[in-house]
């Protein structure tokens, strides 16, 4: 799936996961973001581990049902 939160579009893919969010919309929590992945993981993450970007891209690619591979941090233009 592919999120991007200033387009409000959603494409979906059968293994990515990829959040395109501006510095301005982080969820309607100020600091803690919770992501439910095939209802088996949830994936926390405060403003400490988010960097004060303009653009930030999170992006998860699962290898298999219980590895994955975890992205965070490219500025996206």
């Amino acid at each position: 799936m592919i999120f991007h939160m200033n387009d409000r579009m959603i494409h979906q893919m059968q293994d990515i996961v990829i959040f395109h969010m501006n510095g301005k919309m982080i969820h309607q929590m100020q600091d803690i973001m919770i992501f439910h992945i095939n209802d088996r993981m949830i994936f926390h993450m405060n403003d400490r581990m988010i960097p004060q970007m303009q653009d930030i891209v999170i992006s998860f690619i699962f290898l298999s049902q219980s590895s994955f591979f975890f992205y965070l941090g490219i500025p996206y233009e």
